[in-house]
């Protein structure tokens, strides 16, 4: 039987080849469904215009069937009132066309049923006449364009089902005076209100993060907008030019502003000359600085783009602890700035923030350094260039090595802590890395276009604390026990190892990427120990699409009763995942909120207070941990100092003889030293 539907879906993905393209599906049942192109006709129905299409499919039985729908395409001239049906002779309305009501000038008001799933872009742009509008309950997305320049449209329901707002969508509804927007909503593209002068109040929904770019542009009569505590991001030109704006509140978990978000609003208007704060927010200094030294306030974390711009009058800044971000061109054409203090807290410093000042010019060729942060590289990279980065940097600007084919060798500094996806790309003569064991995050990508990760040895790779990849093909039946002191698995660290069966993370490991396990299929049973703080994405939610009928049912153990899940696709799909966790722990109320099976562990209870482990004597300068030193010891040195050698923590501290908290050539100067006996002894430690 199975290969009797075998043969029949391979005839017809015969025949539909010969037809044209082929769309090919699975269902959940196991079902393989091929369509060929639709086989469409255009006809009417009343002032309706619509197009009949056919779809043959096989189903999961073999037998081709056909599968009808109808899509509406356009309406009589001079209609005024539309009501669009379910069906049409039997066959049900599914969509409606792009275009397909553009221009209709007579077009007054619209119910459409609920059988209608789409509607595609500019389906009713500039029906300038078009006042009410009653739309599907079935609808998932508000396409781009689809109700720009209605002019007289004034209000308008967006049904539960929507969950996301394309672009322009209400562009120049000047009449529109009022939306609430529904929590489904969960992503709004740009200037999806722009130009819409009668707006005066809008409820935005509780689970948006980003507010994009324009999206309130020239909205002249909006008096309140309510910004839900979920928002972390808002986009350029988000609310210029809304006049009638005079009063905004910021929720504390914003961390990105774009450039001119408020200009020309009330708001802004309003404040005095000098520094313009929103919570924790630098937004701009007003006015003109009259004094020649400026310090930004002690609460700030965030220094908005363009900030000080032209500030001819600016020479000095002192940037104090815990601002973390400076954007982009923060300090731009403040000609006379040439002194800046700089926090130990940055971690993000955005291009051009110093470009055209004093200060940015007087420093030397290579790198550039704001304070502990490694920011820029300035002049020509020389060739065959070996960078040593200053002690005490604790992070590299994501795009400070991009393409740098110039780079050879580059040692980094104890203390770096993060390193960001795709660091190293386009570094294809970089074959030496010096990585010092406090790296705990390391992005997707950082080091694969480098000789440097082609020299590493198949098998886990660490990069510092972090679980960075598996490099090469993984043998069947693999179980993996991450070694102790890690930290952190990296994003798409076993992406598609179909190989894993089994991963064991030691206690202290904290954080794991997204996408780490991607279609990992083979991986029925995680335990994630109670120091793990968040899960990025242990599975993706197209795991389930890929692996459909191979995929084991998963059960994962969630330890801590606090860990954060980053998103909605952490997991398979429900049906086959099972979430184990303490009770009224995160990980119950999000399997209960995402529809998983949940099995208590019971009620948490802290740990007790137990006694340290006894502390274990090793040799100094025994590096391979074997209770001798050798020469061999020496070798292995010098291979981790060049960075083309991992080892743990504890080896690390063990070679460190000359105590400088790193492993470096003077430590392999004084293992030779006593290897020749010109040194008596090297004292044992305690790690």
């Amino acid at each position: 039987m199975k290969l009797r539907k075998l043969l029949t879906v391979l005839l017809a993905l015969t025949c539909t080849f010969q037809a044209g393209a082929v769309q090919i599906s699975a269902h959940a049942d196991g079902a393989v469904v091929v369509a060929s192109d639709a086989e469409e006709t255009e006809s009417t129905y009343g002032n309706l215009k619509y197009i009949k299409s056919k779809i043959n499919q096989v189903n999961s039985e073999g037998n081709t069937i056909a599968v009808y729908s109808l899509r509406i395409s356009g309406v009589e001239d001079g209609t005024e009132h539309l009501v669009i049906p379910e069906e049409i002779d039997g066959v049900p309305v599914t969509s409606i066309g792009v275009n397909a009501f553009q221009d209709c000038s007579s077009l007054v008001s619209v119910q459409m049923p609920n059988s209608i799933t789409t509607i595609g872009k500019c389906a009713f742009q500039n029906c300038v006449n078009l006042e009410e509008v009653d739309l599907s309950a079935a609808l998932t997305t508000l396409v781009s364009n689809i109700f720009e320049g209605c002019t007289s449209l004034k209000s308008i329901s967006i049904p539960e089902s929507v969950t996301n707002m394309g672009m322009e969508c209400f562009q120049g509804c000047t009449s529109l005076k009022e939306v609430t927007i529904p929590d489904s909503v969960q992503s709004m593209s740009a200037r999806v209100f722009k130009d819409c002068s009668a707006l005066e109040s809008v409820t935005l929904p509780k689970n948006l993060k980003a507010i994009p770019s324009g999206i309130f542009w020239n909205c002249t009569n909006l008096k309140s907008i309510t910004i839900p505590e979920s928002v972390e991001t808002i986009d350029t030109v988000a609310f210029q030019n809304c006049t009638s704006l005079t009063e905004i509140q910021i929720p504390d978990c914003v961390s990105y502003l774009g450039i001119d978000v408020f200009e020309g609003s009330g708001w802004l208007e309003n404040q005095p000359d000098g520094a313009v704060y929103l919570n924790h927010i630098l937004y701009c200094y007003k006015g003109t600085i009259p004094e020649t030294t400026f310090t930004i306030s002690e609460n700030v974390k965030y220094i908005a783009p363009y900030a000080f711009k032209n500030q001819k009058n600016l020479e000095s800044v002192i940037i104090p602890q815990g601002v973390e971000t400076i954007g982009y061109s923060a300090f731009f054409l403040c000609t006379e700035l040439k002194t800046i203090q700089f926090p130990d807290s940055l971690k993000t410093v955005q291009s051009d923030a110093f470009s055209s000042t004093p200060w940015y010019e007087e420093q030397p060729d290579g790198v550039v350094y704001a304070g502990n942060y490694a920011w820029a590289y300035k002049g020509e990279m020389p060739e065959d260039s070996l960078i040593v980065i200053q002690d005490g940097t604790t992070v590299l600007d994501p795009d400070l090595f991009k393409d740098r084919k110039e780079l050879t060798g580059l040692i980094l500094p104890d203390g770096l802590t993060t390193i960001y996806g795709d660091a190293f790309t386009g570094c294809e003569n970089l074959e030496m890395i010096r990585i010092p064991d406090s790296i705990a995050t390391v992005g997707h990508n950082a080091f694969e276009e480098t000789p440097w990760f082609a020299q590493q040895p198949d098998g886990l790779l660490y990069i510092g604390s972090t679980a960075y990849c598996y490099k090469g093909d993984m043998p069947e039946q693999t179980e993996i026990t991450l070694r102790e002191g890690t930290l952190s698995v990296a994003p798409y660290a076993f992406v598609k190892c179909e190989n894993l069966v089994s991963i064991t993370f030691p206690d202290g490991l904290q954080d794991i990427g997204r996408y780490a396990f991607y279609a990992c299929r083979n991986l029925t049973e995680i335990t994630l120990p109670e120091s793990v703080r968040s899960v990025g994405s242990v599975y993706d939610g197209q795991s389930r699409l890929i692996a459909v009928g191979k995929a084991a049912d998963l059960t994962v153990t969630i330890l801590n009763p606090f860990c954060e899940f980053v998103n909605d696709y952490t997991f398979p799909r429900a049906e086959k995942t099972l979430i184990r966790g303490y009770a009224d722990s995160t990980a119950q109320v999000y399997a209960e909120e995402k529809g998983f099976t949940f099995e208590s562990l019971g009620d948490f209870d802290p740990p007790e207070q137990t006694d340290p482990p006894e502390e274990k004597q090793i040799r100094m300068g025994d590096i391979d941990l074997d209770d001798e030193i050798t020469i061999l010891d020496v070798v292995m040195g010098n291979r981790v100092f060049v960075g083309v050698e991992s080892v743990t923590p504890e080896q690390r501290k063990a070679y460190d003889v000359n105590h400088s908290g790193s492993v470096d050539l003077a430590d392999s100067m004084l293992v030779l030293q006593y290897l020749v006996h010109l040194i008596d002894s090297l004292d044992d430690i305690t790690v």
